[in-house]
């Protein structure tokens, strides 16, 4: 024992008093969440309300094409909007409920037809990489080839894109089937850098694909678009800031610990 130990720290006692303390309070929270999860799935299944908010998912394709309105109930998706909403029950159903509405406006016969999103496909500026290390869907957008136009087609087009990521995820190593997208930047002008569809596309995926983005990553921006992001991001929620990652071409060690040789820019 040294001289500024004492003996309950010698032998260990406060260690371990520390220790049962964290177990208990991890437990408590465990419970407590459990609980939220137990409620929730009672409003889905109990209210007439609940019931048609699946019914909407379902047809809306939210599950996939072969998915049913009883996988709103399940565990692993309840507790991903729990998440997002801080693990509030009421506030939580509310979201689920508006979700589902927009779901089936915006996609009635389950997912978006490339008829629908034709212009934007023509571009051939998005590539779906596969997946990466963590079985997260990645792809890549070549910014220099995007051109604004109306705002309701490219609200479509993100729809489009974000349900087919959620279906190329590998489940068994991504569940949760997080995504991950890299905007190159490379070659792009001010006239190729819209804010308003980069701030449609956090707002769909905070509102709509909640817990889906794991992270974005802006390759090789040019200097026009520092003015814009230092004005943006102050706005930003601090959960989403810190899944944006800015990637200078003369260090991609970031970028490489996470996406596979053939999906990073070389």
């Amino acid at each position: 024992m040294t001289e500024k130990q004492t003996w309950s720290e010698w032998f260990g006692i406060d260690g371990e008093s520390k220790r049962a303390k964290a177990e208990a309070k991890q437990h408590e929270l465990d419970e407590k969440h459990e609980r939220a999860v137990q409620e929730l799935r009672q409003l889905f299944l109990e209210t007439e309300e609940g019931r048609l908010c699946g019914q909407q998912l379902a047809k809306g394709g939210e599950f996939g094409p072969n998915g049913t309105a009883e996988e709103l109930v399940s565990d692993a998706y309840l507790r991903r909007w729990l998440v997002a909403r801080d693990w509030n029950v009421q506030v939580t159903f509310k979201l689920l409920v508006n979700h589902a509405g927009w779901r089936l406006h915006m996609t009635p016969s389950g997912y978006v037809e490339e008829e629908r999103v034709r212009r934007e496909l023509d571009d051939r500026k998005i590539f779906m990489q596969g997946v990466d290390y963590e079985g997260r869907a990645l792809t890549i957008i070549q910014v220099r080839k995007h051109f604004r136009r109306d705002l309701k087609e490219t609200k479509l087009f993100c729809a489009y894109i974000l349900d087919n990521m959620v279906n190329l995820c590998d489940r068994k190593r991504n569940p949760q089937c997080r995504l991950v997208s890299m905007f190159d930047m490379t070659g792009c002008a001010l006239a190729n850098l819209d804010a308003a569809t980069m701030t449609n596309l956090l707002g769909m995926l905070g509102v709509h694909y909640v817990e889906r983005l794991s992270a974005m990553y802006l390759y090789n921006p040019p200097s026009v678009f520092w003015a814009l992001w230092n004005a943006s991001k102050p706005l930003l929620p601090e959960v989403t800031r810190n899944k944006i990652k800015v990637i200078d071409p003369k260090d991609l060690s970031e970028l490489r610990a996470c996406v596979p040789p053939d999906g990073a820019p070389h």
